[in-house]
């Protein structure tokens, strides 16, 4: 008999659909007998997967990253994201942080900073007229391999694409933010040097990881916002 607390994602898989909705898929690690049953999002910031001893051995569904996960704000030391609960159907038992994250703009990082004063300082991709089309997140042992991509707004297919990507520190009061940063071109057609390794057990859940997008030739310590919070149990 399985132990939903022993299920863990082995492939999460995030795909633009239409305004704030995502296309997910997935798959699952450690699920025994257990399979997935079905799935729904009872809230803003909750997103359930059932589990019972029918039905499919990965997820495919839809999920909302609400502009209610904007709020509050300014920035608190937590962010406000979607958190993945595994529910078993049949001995009712349930599991929570799976998986924590928001694939929309967002006023960090730092978490805690005030964001008032930042008006005008480019630091979203929505900036530069693209967004983030896939993100791919697929354990591998202790790590976790990101694959990000992205696509133009107006549906052109040159634009600013990734070219580089480098993991980053962000002093704030409360100690240092982990971020990972991805430099951006434009006149591109496709992303490259868009995949990187992560331990995600190294950061908090409510933290989480903030995905960074900034301009070649600029300063990424210039960007005030993420395009996307990542974080999945290892």
């Amino acid at each position: 008999m399985s132990d939903i607390n022993n299920i863990k994602f082995s492939n999460l898989t995030f795909s633009y659909k239409s305004d704030d909705v995502y296309s997910i898929h997935a798959t699952f690690q450690s699920s025994g007998d257990l399979v997935v049953s079905g799935s729904s999002q009872p809230s803003y910031n909750e997103f359930d997967v059932s589990f019972s001893d029918s039905g499919s051995d990965s997820l495919n569904g839809e999920i909302s990253f609400s502009a209610e996960l904007d709020a509050p704000s300014p920035n608190p030391d937590w962010q406000n994201a979607v958190n993945f609960k595994f529910l078993d159907l049949t001995s009712g038992a349930s599991a929570s942080k799976k998986s924590h994250g928001k694939i929309r703009g967002n006023n960090c990082p730092p978490p805690g900073a005030p964001t008032e004063e930042l008006v005008g300082v480019l630091g979203s991709l929505d900036d530069y007229g693209a967004r983030i089309k896939t993100v791919i997140m697929q354990r591998t042992g202790g790590d976790t391999q990101v694959t990000i991509t992205t696509e133009n707004i107006n549906g052109e297919p040159t634009g600013y694409r990734i070219v580089g990507n480098m993991e980053h520190i962000i002093e704030t009061g409360s100690g240092p933010v982990h971020t990972w940063a991805f430099e951006i071109e434009e006149d591109k057609t496709v992303d490259v040097d868009n995949v990187f390794q992560f331990d995600f057990s190294s950061v908090d859940a409510e933290v989480g990881l903030p995905i960074l997008f900034y301009a070649k030739g600029t300063d990424v310590n210039d960007v005030h916002q993420s395009d996307a919070l990542l974080w999945i149990e290892q």
